[in-house]
């Protein structure tokens, strides 16, 4: 499979070869505006935030969403990609360590990562005190095993979505921004910079996805991305540059 547009992690595993036949074509995750959450047919993510035990040395005793203590300061932003027909949910983390310049961007793509994290700039999950979407101890393990409803995945196939990330503001600049900022991002790169690779290494993403396109998304029926170059017809037909030539003479 060949790609068109956009970088991102997996695009390496091209080098071992590729169907020029097939063609996957990618926007720029930040060149794209999105689809709102109500134009598709992916429910949208309903988790605004992590409820997180209160920081008791700040007299703070309710739950608290973010950290923010001698460790650090860190925001969270659940989020979901859908990859070749398979929803991955994940928590972005966003913020810097106490003492350092540098911001940290980071995805927890599984509640271990997730909670390991919390360990180590000293919080952890809290139980939660009302019915609500917002990940807790309890529910955070249901967070990040969701696999999706059947209806999601029929429209990924029906409208050939093949990659789908949701973007959007986070909690922290209030409950309305974060509701009306939802987006899901269409077939773009942006993948390597959610550590996606710890997800799925960049050759077993790429036959995925080179498997959802071709086999999926191009069943009877559906119109499909081909290249009509004399170039392919030829490497199709065994031939190569050196075809139909005459060899120069050697003196």
């Amino acid at each position: 499979m060949r790609i068109i547009g956009g970088h991102d992690f997996y695009d390496g595993a091209q080098a071992l070869g590729q169907d020029l036949e097939r063609v996957f074509v990618r926007a720029s995750f930040d060149k794209t505006e999105g689809l709102k959450a109500d134009e598709c047919g992916l429910v949208p993510v309903k988790a605004s935030r992590l409820l997180l035990v209160p920081d008791r040395s700040r007299h703070r005793y309710a739950s608290d969403d973010r950290v923010d203590n001698r460790k650090g300061r860190f925001d969270f932003r659940p989020l979901v990609v859908w990859f070749a027909g398979v929803r991955h949910a994940g928590v972005m983390v966003s913020g810097r360590h106490k003492g350092e310049e540098s911001y940290t961007n980071w995805c927890a793509w599984s509640a271990t990562e997730l909670r390991d994290f919390l360990s180590s700039v000293e919080s952890g999950l809290a139980e939660a005190f009302w019915s609500g979407d917002d990940i807790s101890a309890s529910s955070v393990d249901a967070w990040f095993s969701d696999a999706g409803t059947k209806a999601e995945r029929e429209w990924l196939v029906s409208e050939g979505v093949s990659i789908a990330i949701s973007d959007g503001m986070g909690a922290e600049h209030g409950h309305r921004a974060w509701h009306d900022s939802r987006r899901w991002k269409i077939d773009t790169d942006g993948l390597k910079d959610l550590g996606f690779a710890r997800v799925l290494p960049p050759w077993e993403a790429f036959q995925r996805l080179e498997m959802w396109v071709g086999g999926i998304l191009s069943r009877p029926g559906r119109a499909t991305v081909e290249i009509e170059s004399d170039l392919v017809r030829r490497d199709k037909h065994g031939f190569d540059g050196m075809s139909f030539k005459k060899p120069k003479s050697q003196n």
